[in-house]
């Protein structure tokens, strides 16, 4: 369970990053262009919506897991 939660996260801010160096859309550049406008709190106000968005990314992925593997006992 902890190298598949390691994955999607390892995954997800691979996205971000690779947005970062490589886009011209997306929420990755959104960040860049708010701290180099010097917009603080527009950078934390999109940190925290991916923050969010991984969020829920992490517990869908616990409930399909819980859903699938039935035989295994969470404790």
């Amino acid at each position: 369970m902890g190298a598949r939660i390691a994955d999607l996260r390892t995954q997800f801010i691979g996205a971000i990053v690779a947005e970062f160096v490589g886009a011209s859309v997306g929420m990755g550049v959104l960040i860049k262009t708010l701290n180099f406008q010097l917009d603080i709190a527009g950078g934390f106000a999109v940190i925290l919506v991916l923050t969010f968005f991984g969020l829920i990314l992490y517990w869908i992925i616990e409930l399909l897991d819980s859903k699938v593997v039935f035989w295994r006992s969470h404790s």
